[in-house]
């Protein structure tokens, strides 16, 4: 019954979206767990996202006061209100938390696709961003980096490595240009991944930065259709 209208992603920008907005919200998560012809079903939210150490925490939630689960059984793992659906092996669970591994691959469902522009590592698109250099000040530093791809919900940039000094994971970004379209005000957004990466460029194997940015408000559709 759960997978009429599911489909499977590892696009990693969309699971960590999804997952931080239900951190954010605290919206609800089912979690279940199958012991033989019995089925424990309690109510969570997550309380923490260690980007980090790749971990989730999840805690009970409205009439669910403590988890009764048995580890180190498969957990399986579906927001209500968001359209995810995971399951994670050799959880640590107790009766105040579950700690699992950030997903790498999960079922959202069909009605909720949020489609996502793919440009690759030789796209011919750039994105004006700036970051704050100090806290203290308004001062910040200007990068232009080449756009892999692109949605209503987030960016991601690919890049030299002399540059990844800048950026971590939570890191505010400030887009002024994407492509063509620049912006009298800043779109907004913080950094959820980075990780390195290699392809193939005229017969040469390329190494470079790629990193993930989540738009604190959605992108208008007069932005994504200059892409197409």
């Amino acid at each position: 019954m759960l997978n009429f209208n599911l489909r499977v992603t590892n696009d990693v920008l969309e699971i960590i979206t999804t997952l931080n907005k239900m951190h954010q919200d605290q919206s609800p998560v089912m979690v279940w767990q199958n012991l033989g012809e019995r089925r424990i079903i309690r109510n969570a939210v997550i309380a923490a996202i260690d980007f980090s150490a790749g971990k989730i925490i999840l805690t009970p939630d409205g009439a669910t006061k403590s988890f009764d689960f048995v580890g180190p059984q498969t957990v399986y793992m579906r927001g209500h209100e968001k359209s995810i659906l995971f399951k994670r092996e050799n959880v640590k669970i107790d009766k105040r938390r579950i700690i699992v591994d950030i997903p790498k691959e999960v079922r959202m469902f069909e009605k909720r696709i949020n489609p996502r522009i793919k440009l690759g590592f030789n796209s011919p698109y750039l994105g004006l961003i700036e970051i704050k250099v100090n806290s203290s000040t308004e001062l910040r530093k200007e990068f232009l980096f080449n756009i892999y791809d692109l949605s209503s919900k987030g960016v991601s940039f690919n890049f030299n490595f002399k540059d990844q000094i800048y950026f971590a994971e939570g890191t505010e970004i400030f887009i002024s240009k994407l492509g063509q379209i620049p912006f009298k005000k800043p779109i907004e957004g913080r950094v959820v991944y980075l990780k390195k990466v290699e392809f193939i460029s005229q017969g040469n194997r390329i190494s470079k930065m790629k990193m993930g940015v989540a738009f604190r408000s959605p992108l208008g559709e007069k932005v994504l259709f200059s892409f197409k």
